[in-house]
């Protein structure tokens, strides 16, 4: 399982140009895909600890999560809206929004 990494076949789609390789920023020639870059370091594995880890941590209980906001709706439209109605039913205040 500690096998050190192979890279797979070269890409037969042509690259375009306006296309840059993130691993070495087109400063090795011809252009090609990021997955063809010799500077790709490419680590087996790297992405499973997140995996494992998903669903592990739910969020606390008091914690809301509102659907349906306008795109420009902000934190602080949000906790005011809150506020406001907690206030108007009498209760405390909102700890955290």
């Amino acid at each position: 399982s500690n096998q050190p990494a192979t890279k797979k076949a070269k890409r037969n789609k042509p690259v375009p140009e306006d296309y840059v390789c993130q691993a070495c920023k087109n400063q090795i020639t011809p252009p090609h895909w990021i997955y063809d870059c010799p500077n790709k370091v490419t680590e087996r594995g790297c992405n499973q600890v997140a995996k494992k880890l998903r669903g592990l941590h739910d969020p606390a209980s008091r914690k809301v999560f509102v659907s349906g906001l306008p795109f420009d709706a902000t934190e602080g439209n949000v906790q005011r809206f809150f506020d406001a109605k907690m206030i108007e039913e009498g209760s405390s205040q909102l700890v955290h929004c």
